[in-house]
């Protein structure tokens, strides 16, 4: 599978993507499934795939794996780490739900205090516009030095 178009490739560093797609593999995973997991097409996970045989060397899945397997850093997911995993996911989801709510909350009370702000400004206008157009008794005037 790997083509001389891709040669270039050969000996240059794995890339996240790359490992990830190799744990996949690893589970004996096909690229359709792949595909669905991290939400590409099937032939854009095969083309990564030819890709990833060509910085290693090699011209197939099976052999993809075990030259990751020879390579340092390496590790398959178990039962046990999987269940781990699953279960920080979902800790973090709800921490992303929870987060979310509290977020909403506050947006709502940001928009009550702005409308809240808004109608004083009205009715201080208003008041304004009444004070200034009514005749008021002189001293009461200034008594207020100035404040409205």
């Amino acid at each position: 599978m790997t083509s001389e178009r891709h040669a270039h490739l050969r000996g240059t560093p794995l890339t996240s993507l790359d490992w990830e797609l190799l744990q996949f593999m690893a589970e004996g995973m096909s690229f359709g499934e792949i595909g669905a997991i991290v939400n590409r097409s099937t032939d854009t996970v095969k083309h990564r795939a030819v890709r990833l045989y060509a910085r290693l060397g090699v011209t197939g899945k099976r052999q993809a794996v075990a030259r990751a397997y020879e390579m340092e850093g390496f590790v398959t997911v178990t039962e046990d780490n999987n269940k781990q995993l699953r279960a920080t996911i979902a800790g973090l989801r709800a921490k992303v739900a929870e987060l979310q709510d509290k977020h909403a909350g506050c947006e709502e009370m940001h928009q009550g205090m702005v409308s809240a702000l808004q109608a004083s400004e009205s009715e201080l206008a208003e008041l304004k516009k009444l004070l200034t157009t009514t005749d008021l008794p002189a001293a009461w005037l200034d008594s207020t030095q100035g404040r409205l």
